[in-house]
């Protein structure tokens, strides 16, 4: 990890042994990750002054991340801090995955609101 803008002031190593999916939480004192084994890691971070991270802890264990598969599993609440964690479904061939992107849904929305007002 390194501070922002002056990246060239301190390089602070948060994790020996890997990890992906890096979050902040919502106070952005803690950076939530995910191991390779698998186990759900938290660093607590002091941005404030010099940077500098704290002693990292094992929350719990969890999947571990899925090779050839972009994207979080989980995410964390910026309410309460718990984890909304997705689990993967096995399979011999993943094939394609299929996204739908709605756009203008907002707009979509309101012309279907004004449609069922009565008057």
């Amino acid at each position: 990890m390194r501070p922002f803008p002056n990246v060239n002031d301190g390089r602070e190593k948060v994790s020996i042994s890997g990890g992906r999916y890096p979050v902040w939480s919502a106070k952005g004192d803690e950076l939530f990750y995910l191991q390779t084994d698998g186990h759900m890691m938290v660093a607590p971070v002091m941005t404030s002054g010099a940077l500098s991270v704290g002693t990292v802890q094992r929350l719990f264990r969890w999947e571990p991340p899925v090779t050839r598969v972009s994207g979080r599993s989980y995410d964390v609440s910026p309410i309460d801090g718990r984890f909304l964690l997705l689990k993967s479904q096995p399979s011999a061939d993943p094939g394609p995955t299929h996204v739908s992107v709605i756009l203008n849904w907002f707009e979509d929305l309101r012309t279907r609101a004004r449609a069922q007002k009565p008057g």
